[in-house]
C-alpha cells in the first residue's frame, strides 16, 4: 500500500518537458477554491462595507472593483503557476532575470499599489475631516494633503522595492571595502523615512489632536510639541535607516564632526538661526498666531521653523524672518500675555474748548465702535497745557491687534465729525511775524 507522500508524488501526466503529479493537481484545486472564495468575500462583503463607511462615489467604486478583480486574477495565475510548477524564463543575464511569474508579480504589485493608494488615502482623508479644520495645527506641517501625499509616495516606493526583487535586479551601486550599497538599500532608506513622516503626521494630526482638544491646549503649544516630536522621529528614523544599510555609526559621527568644524566656520549665521529656532520652540516666547512688532514690521506669526519663521503682515504679504532676529532683537509681542491690548489716540483742542464736552465726545465715540472692548473701560487723560492747545489722550482696549490702525482711523473720522458738530476747534501752530520797516 502506498504512503500519502507517494500518492501525492504519483505522476498523472508525463510529457516531454513537464510532469503533473497528484499533489500539483490538489494544489491547483485548492488555489481555484481560494480564488472563488476570495471573489465572493471581496465583492459581497469587504468592498460594499468599505464603500458605505467612507461614502465612496460611483466612479471610484467602479475603479476599485476593476483593480480588485485584476489583482485577484493575477494572484490566481501566479499561485497556479507555483502550484503546478510552471514557469518560463524570457531573458537572463548577470544583471537581470525576467520570468513569466516575475512579470505577473510586477503587474500584481502595481495594481495592489493603486488600490492601496485609493483605499488608504480615502481612510486618511475621512479620519482627518472628522476634525474641526478651523482648529487644525499643521505641525509638519501639511494638513490632509501632506498625509495623502506621503501615503502615495510610500506605496509606490514599496512597489519599486518589490519589482527590484521580482526581476532580480538588486545590483550594488557602490562597493568599497567593508561596505556595499544596493538598489534595495536605497529603497529601504526611503521606505523608513516615509514611514517616519507618515507616523509623525498621524501622531500629531490624528492621535494627539483629541488630547489637545480635551485639555484645551492653545495652538502655539500644539505647534511647538508637534514640531519637536517630528524632529525626534526624523532623527531616530535616520539612524535606523543607516543601520539597515550597514553604515558604521562611528564613521558617521567622525565624518559629521569633521564636517561641522569646516562648515560651521562658513555658516555661523545659519547655525545661529538653527539654535534660535530650537530656543523659540522650547521657550515659547513667540507662538503661532501671535501678533508681533519687530523693528516696525507688524504681522501674525504663521510658522516657526528650525531656521526661519514666516510672518504675515497686515497687507497679506509673507515675510521670511531669520529666527535669530526674533531671539536677539527687541520684539513687541502683542499676544504674549493676553489677547487684548491698550492703545491710544492723541488729540489737541483750542484753549477755549469745554474740557468736559471734549471728554464726553471722546468716550461716546470710542464706545460706539464694535471692536473696542467695554472691559476694561476706555478713559481720557488730560495731559497738559501745551504752547498752543490743550492735549488729551484717549485710551482704549481692543482684541483686533493686527487691524488696530484701521480702528484708530475709524475713530479719528468720527471724532473729527463730532468735534466740528460741537464747534470744538483743533488748532494748528501759529506764529506772528512783525515786520518793522526802517526808513
Amino acid at each position: 500500500m502506498q504512503s500519502f507522500t507517494e500518492t501525492l508524488d504519483h505522476i498523472i501526466y508525463n510529457g516531454e518537458n513537464y510532469k503533473l503529479t497528484v499533489g500539483n493537481s490538489l494544489s491547483f484545486i485548492l488555489v481555484l477554491f481560494l480564488f472563488l472564495w476570495s471573489i465572493r468575500l471581496v465583492y459581497k462583503r469587504l468592498l460594499p462595507r468599505f464603500f458605505n463607511i467612507y461614502d465612496v462615489n460611483f466612479q471610484s467604486r467602479i475603479k476599485i472593483k476593476r483593480n480588485a478583480f485584476i489583482i485577484l486574477v493575477l494572484s490566481f495565475l501566479v499561485a497556479t503557476m507555483w502550484s503546478l510548477h510552471v514557469d518560463n524564463t524570457f531573458y537572463t543575464s548577470d544583471f537581470i532575470t525576467i520570468k513569466l511569474t516575475g512579470i505577473l508579480q510586477g503587474f500584481w504589485v502595481v495594481k495592489v499599489a493603486q488600490v492601496l493608494d485609493a483605499l488608504i488615502s480615502k481612510i486618511v482623508i475621512s479620519n482627518y475631516k472628522q476634525k474641526d479644520t478651523r482648529e487644525t495645527v499643521t505641525g509638519i506641517q501639511e494638513p490632509e494633503k501632506s498625509g495623502t501625499n506621503t501615503v502615495q509616495w510610500l506605496v509606490y516606493v514599496v512597489v519599486a522595492f518589490f519589482l527590484v526583487n521580482a526581476f532580480q535586479i538588486d545590483q550594488p551601486l557602490i562597493s568599497t571595502k567593508g561596505f556595499e550599497l544596493k538598489i534595495s538599500g536605497i529603497l529601504t532608506v526611503l521606505i523608513i523615512m516615509l514611514l517616519a513622516r507618515l507616523f509623525a503626521w498621524f501622531l500629531t494630526q490624528i492621535i494627539l489632536y483629541s488630547y489637545y482638544k480635551r485639555k484645551k491646549i492653545d495652538k502655539g503649544s500644539q505647534f511647538a510639541a508637534n514640531q519637536l516630536l517630528s524632529y525626534v522621529i526624523y532623527v531616530l528614523s535616520f539612524f535606523i535607516a543607516l543601520n539597515f544599510i550597514d553604515v558604521k555609526m562611528n564613521l558617521v559621527f567622525g565624518g559629521a564632526a569633521a564636517l561641522l568644524v569646516g562648515v560651521g566656520l562658513g555658516l555661523q549665521q545659519t547655525f545661529n538661526d538653527f539654535f534660535s529656532g530650537i530656543i523659540l520652540l522650547f521657550e515659547r516666547s513667540i507662538d503661532i498666531g501671535d501678533v508681533i512688532d519687530i523693528n516696525g514690521l507688524i504681522g501674525t506669526v504663521r510658522k516657526i521653523g528650525l531656521r526661519t519663521s514666516i510672518i504675515e503682515t497686515r497687507d497679506n504679504i509673507t515675510v521670511i524672518v531669520p529666527n535669530s532676529k526674533l531671539v536677539v532683537d527687541n520684539v513687541i509681542n502683542w499676544s504674549h500675555t493676553e489677547k487684548v491690548a491698550r492703545f491710544e489716540i492723541k488729540l489737541q483742542v483750542a484753549f477755549d474748548s469745554d474740557t468736559d464736552m471734549v471728554k464726553k465726545i471722546l468716550l461716546e465715540v470710542v464706545m460706539q465702535h464694535a471692536l473696542v472692548e467695554s472691559t476694561p473701560e476706555p478713559f481720557v487723560r488730560f495731559i497738559e497745557f501745551s504752547t498752543y492747545s490743550l492735549e488729551f489722550h484717549l485710551l482704549f482696549w481692543s482684541k483686533d491687534l493686527l487691524n488696530i490702525a484701521d480702528i484708530k482711523s475709524d475713530l479719528r473720522f468720527e471724532l473729527n465729525k463730532e468735534l466740528k458738530n460741537n464747534n470744538i476747534i483743533i488748532p494748528f501752530p501759529q506764529q506772528t511775524i512783525t515786520i518793522i520797516r526802517v526808513c
